[in-house]
């Protein structure tokens, strides 16, 4: 296999898999289709910045995979300030970092349940107000998405990341569910309309300290626990929530 065009797209051999990467888009493309397949090799993942700055890309569009699984790689869709909407197949299996960042004109966000999405795929994201409930909240995942009212939080969620919601200015109110067992700093920073934050399962919550012994928490207020999750920084001495 070697380098090849296909349409508006550049095709780059896949290092590790046989089948080929969109490593560039070549030229203004307002929709973007992205094949299953070219010559009988599979499209296995759209590459680091492939689309980065594409200002016109209003829409995306995957052709049926027939359970092919697809990654869509760092900075893919950074700054595609036109994109309007995102409906991944469920074969799209990771979402890389910063992926989809600053995409401002971005208003809904469909993904596999079970999609890995990583740190800052989203952020700066301002006209985000409807998301999948996801699996993983990576570090900084929503950060400064001022449209977001409710946070994609599913029952599988382990851990809240560093600064996953800071600045998301209109988030009202939070469900922590009973899986999750570590809330990072900064994770609801600046989330000024915050009033509720419910956590399910109440018990064994601390806060981990660096000045001192943790400190165990009472969770049982939402009022109280969005007004100090809305103001939790490193600045504070504390470096995360958890539950033991």
């Amino acid at each position: 296999m070697e380098e090849i065009k296909y349409g508006p797209f550049v095709l780059t051999p896949n290092d590790t898999e046989d089948g080929y990467v969109i490593s560039e888009c070549a030229g203004a493309l307002g929709s973007a289709v992205i094949p299953a397949e070219v010559g009988g090799y599979p499209i296995t993942a759209i590459g680091e910045e492939a689309f980065i700055n594409h200002a016109e890309l209003r829409e995306i569009h995957f052709l049926p995979r027939g359970g092919q699984s697809i990654e869509i790689c760092d900075h893919a869709f950074d700054g595609c300030v036109s994109l309007r909407e995102l409906d991944l197949p469920r074969e799209v299996f990771a979402v890389g970092y910063g992926a989809f960042r600053a995409c401002t004109s971005l208003t809904k966000a469909t993904l596999g349940f079970d999609s890995f999405v990583g740190g800052y795929a989203f952020s700066g994201c301002t006209s985000l107000a409807e998301v999948t409930p996801l699996s993983y909240i990576s570090e900084g995942v929503f950060e400064n998405c001022t449209s977001l009212v409710t946070a994609p939080i599913s029952d599988k969620v382990t851990s809240i990341a560093e600064g996953a919601f800071e600045g998301c200015t209109s988030l009202t109110e939070v469900r922590i569910p009973a899986a999750v067992t570590e809330i990072e700093g900064m994770a609801f920073r600046s989330c000024t309309a915050l009033k509720s934050v419910v956590f399910e399962e109440t018990a064994g919550w601390k806060q981990s300290c660096c000045y001192g012994d943790d400190i165990t928490i009472n969770v049982s207020d939402p009022r109280r626990n969005a007004a100090r999750l809305s103001a939790m920084d490193f600045d504070d001495g504390i470096t995360l929530w958890f539950r033991e």
